[in-house]
């Protein structure tokens, strides 16, 4: 029983692992979008502000963009533990939406990901309604 807890465990850290690349390319690109906006703005306080207040403008900038991310990345997080893809690919549209080019590196969890669902599919039929897993269709 612990070593069958432990395979949905991974399995279910694998799983958030396809949330990772998305999450992380959103975040640098609106982390950069900040960045760049808060620059602007202190070219144009120039001498005007103290490094305080420069220090507090980028701060700032940083909040929002944590503070708009928040709600979108839990339920990436979220989207990211569902058993099996929907038809609706919420990632590819979050990409899509936001332009996001993810590093190739990114895309090295396709593979752990694949194995955490192999490795569920593997388990037996009473063991993945213990966990709260559909049972496997028959044939499937």
């Amino acid at each position: 029983m612990i070593m069958c807890q432990e395979v949905l465990r991974m399995a279910k850290r694998d799983r958030e692992l396809r949330a990772v690349p998305t999450i992380k390319a959103l975040r640098a690109r609106l982390l950069k979008i900040a960045k760049d906006e808060s620059n602007k703005t202190l070219v144009v306080l120039g001498d005007k502000a103290s490094e305080k207040q420069k220090r507090s403008v980028e701060k700032m900038a940083a909040a929002i963009v944590n503070k708009i991310l928040h709600g979108p990345i839990a339920h990436l997080k979220e989207e990211s533990l569902k058993a099996a893809r929907t038809e609706f690919d919420l990632f590819a549209a979050v990409q899509t939406l936001f332009e996001l080019e993810l590093a190739e590196s990114d895309n090295d969890s396709a593979a752990v990901l694949r194995e955490a669902e192999e490795a569920e599919d593997a388990l037996d039929p009473d063991v993945r309604e213990a966990a709260g897993l559909p049972r496997k269709a028959a044939g499937a």
